[in-house]
């Protein structure tokens, strides 16, 4: 049995099992195309003055209420198959929880990105990009304990039952969506060792699912009113105000999946903007190059940029509905005998609880809009010499939508060594701004694999989240040309 709680947070919650930020590829000179990810301007500063972005992947998991104890946790242990994995509970989750005592709001984030072909050129003022990209995020935000302890555990979780409990202003949203996108970036100022750089990045963006779930306002208490004679779990709702919506890959009637729409049932626009200020190390150069392999590349002591990214939204409009539960109540007796065979016999059964006996009073529309993770940052990279910098950067959420992925905060600080065959870095970040978490990421040439925590892999604390990424493109450094271009000898220096 699936309970009313249950249900209305499960399905949007957990709809994906599979990016966060990778940040031992975005923030390097070496990043090219995947640089848009987090300031569309810094493609124009890079040290590639081309860059053949052929595949790369980014996943991630992190939650404050779902862990495997450190005692249990073995990584490799997932990767052979005769292995027995740990399991708990009754149902055999591959998750224990946090205990009682702790009455935090509950988070959990999960990320899955693949970067598909994608190209980058640079020349002189100018850059210009084409990318694409599969993503897929889910978001569970300030979710309350008792709620978070009631799905797992379901509604026959004595311990709190006969108390009255409240939450406010929580969500679960998930969405999954395909991106085909351009960049540019100029350099606005050519003449300055201080240099301002701009970017805009722009994205079609096709939408294959969609769900949210908004809590504005919940208040309720779970009785076991059972006696010898009879079993009956009741839930007194004394108020709930919410909102729900989807648009999913399955049939609402039957579960199977296939569904109208085709591939992708929602379409939409997003947009990443930034800035750059360079200090440079010494004056830019005046000469003129013909080909692009000879550009110079122009060394900073430090680079200070801000952006905001991935502002937009997807419209579904096939396969979709929205749900509205305006301040209502209902005493739900016998709860334990409820049964929800699909999606679309379950929200019936809310509407009539809720409304009356009005099955489809709750549905207002048949049409959803999600937003994407919204998110403003702030980098700061110094060059302390020669091949070794450090860089910090900021990401805080930009929150405008209750339909819409919420992107953890997070700071960051980067060790970095960097040339055109070897690159190290050694990220060190707070998630959401109190969680400390080191990774550790390596390029070689034109392979890049990482993790911006690497406490995922070991079992030193107890396991509450994993993240890994790796890259394959082909990079083309500036100042580095092949010999069938050096047909002056000189290359691109000149003689008065």
């Amino acid at each position: 049995m699936r309970t009313l709680l249950t249900l209305i947070v499960f399905f949007s919650s957990v709809l994906v099992t599979s990016p966060q930020e990778m940040w031992g590829v975005v923030n390097g000179n070496y990043a090219g195309v995947l640089g848009n990810q987090i300031n569309p301007s810094s493609t124009v500063n890079s040290r590639l003055y081309r860059d053949v972005h052929l595949f790369s992947l980014d996943v991630f998991f992190q939650s404050n209420y779902l862990f495997i104890p450190k005692e249990d946790y073995r990584f490799l242990n997932y990767l052979t198959q005769n292995t027995e994995l740990p399991t708990y509970g009754e149902d055999q989750m591959l998750f224990t929880r946090r205990p009682d005592w702790d009455h935090k709001r509950k988070q959990m984030d999960q990320s899955f990105r693949m970067n598909g072909p994608s190209v980058m050129l640079a020349k002189d003022r100018h850059a210009v990009s084409v990318n694409t990209s599969f993503r897929s995020m889910t978001s569970v935000w300030r979710l309350p304990y008792h709620l978070a302890n009631f799905i797992y555990e379901d509604l026959w979780y004595s311990p709190q039952h006969d108390i009255e409990y409240n939450g406010k202003n929580f969500s679960a949203v998930q969405l999954t969506w395909a991106e085909l996108g351009i960049g540019y970036a100029l350099v606005l100022n050519r003449e300055s060792r201080d240099r301002w750089t701009a970017g805009i990045a722009v994205n079609r963006i096709m939408g294959y699912a969609g769900a949210y779930l908004y809590g504005h306002n919940i208040a309720y208490l779970v009785r076991d009113e059972s006696d010898s004679a009879d079993v009956n779990l009741t839930a007194n709702i004394h108020n709930f105000n919410g909102n729900i919506g989807f648009s999913l890959p399955i049939n609402y009637d039957n579960n199977d999946f296939t569904s109208p729409g085709g591939l992708f049932r929602g379409g939409g626009f997003s947009t990443s903007l930034g800035v750059t200020y360079l200090k440079l190390l010494k004056n830019p150069s005046k000469s003129k190059v013909k080909y692009r392999c000879e550009q110079s590349y122009e060394d900073y002591r430090y680079r200070l940029g801000i952006s905001l990214v991935d502002l937009g939204w997807i419209t579904f409009r096939e396969n979709a509905q929205e749900h509205l539960f305006d301040d209502v109540h209902h005493y739900w007796e016998y709860i334990n005998n409820a049964e929800f065979h699909n999606l679309n016999s379950f929200m019936r059964e809310l509407s009539a609880r809720f409304y009356d006996d009005d099955s489809t009073r709750s549905m207002i529309d048949d049409r959803i809009t999600v937003f994407l993770p919204t998110a403003l940052s702030t980098q700061l990279d110094y060059h302390f010499r020669k091949n070794w910098y450090v860089n910090s950067t900021v990401i805080l959420p930009v929150v405008y939508s209750i339909a819409q992925v919420y992107r953890p905060p997070q700071v960051v600080v980067t060790g970095r060594y960097e040339t055109d065959d070897l690159e190290i870095c050694l990220p060190v970040s707070l998630y959401y701004l109190t969680r400390p978490r080191v990774g550790l990421s390596a390029r070689f040439r034109s392979f890049t694999v990482g993790t911006d925590h690497l406490g995922g892999f070991f079992h030193v604390s107890d396991f509450t989240g994993i993240n890994f990424y790796f890259v394959l493109k082909i990079g083309f450094p500036k100042e580095s040309c092949l010999r069938l271009f050096k047909k002056d000898p000189c290359g691109s220096l000149r003689f008065d």
